[in-house]
């Protein structure tokens, strides 16, 4: 199943920790199951679109709907 971002509303640091590992891992098990050029820039695509990839979910769900206080810590992970 393809990996979504989810929203959070949980900023503690151990969320945000679990949120990103899972980030990561998609990314990594997704990566491995590539095997040709257009598989390759497809999933560039889905994780680095300026309007619809996951990249910009995140930054969307996770780092602009972080409350003040959580900002710093949610773009580091």
């Amino acid at each position: 199943m393809a990996y979504t971002v989810p929203k959070l509303t949980d900023y503690s640091a151990a969320a945000l920790e679990k949120a990103a590992a899972k980030l990561l891992s998609a990314l990594e098990h997704e990566a491995a199951d590539i095997h040709g050029e257009g598989e390759w820039k497809a999933l560039r695509d889905r994780w680095m679109a300026r309007k619809n990839g996951l990249l910009t979910q995140v930054n969307d769900l996770w780092l602009k709907a972080a409350p003040k206080e959580h900002k710093r810590l949610a773009g580091q992970q």
